[in-house]
């Protein structure tokens, strides 16, 4: 952890020292963004990691359980490829599997609507 915030005040530094010279409006917007970005990065990276990782609501506390699948993994990878190259996915696969909640699940981490569609043999093109 220490390389990482070393890494994070070198950069800082550089930048703080760039945005003191002559620089188009333009730049310096974006560097004084990049400068906001990363000591709010550094300000995370220092807080205790098992603190960040606890969900609270009311007056509940619980730790965040990382919850990892294979086949959800494999199913977001492919799913987040596909959304990359601007086109959507089909998981396809036996009932009962998951696979419309591992959708779900994936839309709303991204924050994107998700339209869920359950098909059939006799549902067409046409249809849709």
């Amino acid at each position: 952890m220490n390389e990482v915030l070393r890494g994070i005040e070198s950069k800082l530094k550089i930048m703080a020292e760039t945005v003191l010279l002559d620089l188009p409006s333009e730049s310096r917007k974006k560097f004084e963004q990049l400068i906001t970005e990363l000591a709010h990065q550094r300000d995370v990276t220092i807080e205790n990691l098992l603190e960040r990782l606890r969900i609270s609501l009311s007056n509940a506390s619980f730790y965040y359980g990382l919850e990892y699948l294979p086949l959800t993994d494999r199913c977001y990878l492919t799913l987040t490829q596909a959304l990359n190259f601007l086109m959507g996915g089909n998981p396809f696969g036996p009932a009962c599997t998951g696979k419309t909640e591992s959708v779900k699940a994936l839309g709303a981490q991204l924050g994107r609507f998700v339209v869920v569609m359950n098909c059939d043999e006799a549902f067409d093109f046409g249809a849709m």
